[in-house]
Formats: structure tokens, C-alpha cells, sequence
């Protein structure tokens, strides 16, 4: 669950400026970069300025809260804004706003109506962590040599907690740091929230020796989604073409029906077959 950080009453518009620059003050003191922190000001000055124009027809006495939340590795701006219902909430931003957004300057931007209780716009934008990218110790230790063990001797289990840092070594030593859209894998504090929250649910593959060589799992954009996106998806390469990532569907699978999940969807690159063919497996 989300923690609130901060939360702004504005009545006047002419107190814009000073809103979106606390708000971009407070996401940066929350670990978003110098660049993000002057793209959110200005990109929620933008909104800012158009919720005024189309719910107040630009008068200066409004009414508008702003609500800041976190958690690891996200941070969401909530504006309300208590005026005439806005145009927005059909899904067309504004046309400058709508450009900010498409330049990358927060990952979502959206208008979602609250009935006769005005609008809202949602922020939402990813920070990093950190995580072990300059973690020379993390590189060392991923890199060293071990012994392989026959298939039949790997254990197939649920993911807990405690396996972020091996999971994140599965990963480095199959995509390096080049997993696209799943940097959260090299942040264990995203990681574990992600686990904690009930947003990604996985099995893994493990040695003897306690060495993660497989995982495989399922992301949910909200623990109460009814619907789930396939992956991230691994491998280690001294594992491969032994039917590793048929035993670990084989246990996912059951683990997700078992939730109540009603729809699954996956996306496979064209230039990688094994992904291909895993989706086509468990019914894509």
C-alpha cells in the first residue's frame, strides 16, 4: 500500500507555481532525478493550468487538492480538483499536456471521473532505487563459477522475499543489466514490495546449493487485478534446452487459477523463439 506524503489545498490559481515546484521538491527528495524533478514541475504546472482554464473557466478562486503517495520505486500525484466536471475524462489530454507526456515526462498521465465530486488527474511516475547496477560486489559474486547438477535435482518453488538477490543474478547473468522494461529485478526493495503488494507472483528454479537458475512469473498492476501479463521470463544459459520453462509453467499455472485470475496475456519478441514458444505453451 501506497504512503502518503504530502498533501496541498489550493484556492488560488495564481498559486500553481509554488504548488507543482513542492511537489517536484518532494518526488526528488524521494529519489527522482534532477531532470524528472524539473520535468514533473513542469508537466504538473501544464495540468495545472488547464484544469483551471476548463473546470474554473479561469478564474482565480479554485479548489484543488494535490495528494503525493510512495512506494518503493513509484511515486503517484493525485490531483482533485472540485469544479465543473472536466472535459478530459474521455481520455484527450490537452494538446500541450498530451505532448509533456508523450516526450516521457511521467510514465502515465490520466483523468478519471469522481462523479458529481469533480475529476481527478493521476501522475504516476517510477524512481529508482539504486539497486545493485554499481554493486561491484553483487557483479563479483553473480559471475562465479558452480557446478552443474542435473535437471531432475532442481527444486521448483514459489519465490519468497529472500530470493531477490539470486533472482537478480539469474537475470544478470542471462541479460546482464539489459532485461528491458523490468528494471525493478535489480532493486530489491522494488522487488520485495512487488511481492509483499501481491504484484508479482513466480516460481523459481533452484540448486542444491541454493542457486536460482530459473523463474518464471506473472505481473499484476493492482493485487485486486482480475487479469494478469506474463513474465519476466529466465533461464541460465547452462540450464537451457532441458524443458526448464514447461516445469516451471506447470507449477505457475496451478498457483494463478488459484487466485481467482480470469485472464492471462504475453508478449514474445520476434527474434526470440523460446519466449515464443513458452507463450504459445500455456495457451497464447
Amino acid at each position: 500500500m501506497s504512503t502518503p506524503i504530502l498533501r496541498l489545498a489550493i484556492e488560488r490559481a495564481s498559486a500553481i507555481g509554488p504548488a507543482a515546484r513542492a511537489v517536484a521538491d518532494t518526488a526528488a527528495a524521494l529519489g527522482l532525478s534532477g531532470t524528472q524533478r524539473t520535468q514533473l514541475e513542469a508537466l504538473l504546472s501544464e495540468a495545472l493550468t488547464a484544469i483551471v482554464q476548463d473546470s474554473f473557466a479561469g478564474e482565480d478562486a479554485v479548489s484543488i487538492d494535490i495528494a503525493v503517495a510512495h512506494d518503493p520505486g513509484h511515486v503517484e500525484v493525485v490531483v482533485h480538483e472540485w469544479g465543473a466536471p472536466s472535459t478530459y475524462v474521455s481520455g484527450r489530454l490537452p494538446s500541450r499536456l498530451d505532448t509533456l507526456v508523450h516526450l516521457g515526462y511521467a510514465d502515465s498521465v490520466a483523468f478519471v471521473s469522481d462523479g458529481v465530486r469533480g475529476s481527478e488527474l493521476r501522475i504516476s511516475q517510477s524512481l529508482s532505487t539504486g539497486g545493485l547496477v554499481a554493486d561491484s560486489a553483487f557483479v563479483a559474486d553473480t559471475g562465479a563459477d558452480e557446478q552443474t547438477v542435473h535437471i531432475e535435482d532442481l527444486v521448483i518453488r514459489a519465490i519468497t522475499p529472500d530470493d531477490v538477490i539470486e533472482v537478480a543474478r539469474l537475470y544478470f547473468r542471462t541479460y546482464g543489466y539489459t532485461k528491458i522494461g523490468s528494471p525493478w529485478l535489480y532493486e530489491p526493495d522494488v522487488f520485495r514490495h512487488k511481492l509483499a503488494e501481491g504484484l508479482h507472483l513466480a516460481v523459481i528454479a533452484v540448486t542444491p546449493t541454493g542457486r536460482v537458475v530459473g523463474h518464471a512469473g506473472v505481473l499484476r498492476s493492482a493485487a485486486e487485478s482480475r487479469t494478469v501479463a506474463g513474465g519476466p521470463l529466465a533461464v541460465d544459459p547452462a540450464y537451457r534446452q532441458h524443458g526448464l520453462t514447461g516445469r516451471m509453467s506447470v507449477e505457475l499455472i496451478p498457483r494463478i487459477a488459484g487466485l481467482d485470475i480470469r485472464g492471462m496475456y504475453s508478449e514474445a519478441v520476434t527474434a526470440h523463439a523460446a519466449s515464443q514458444k513458452a507463450c504459445l505453451n500455456v495457451g497464447g
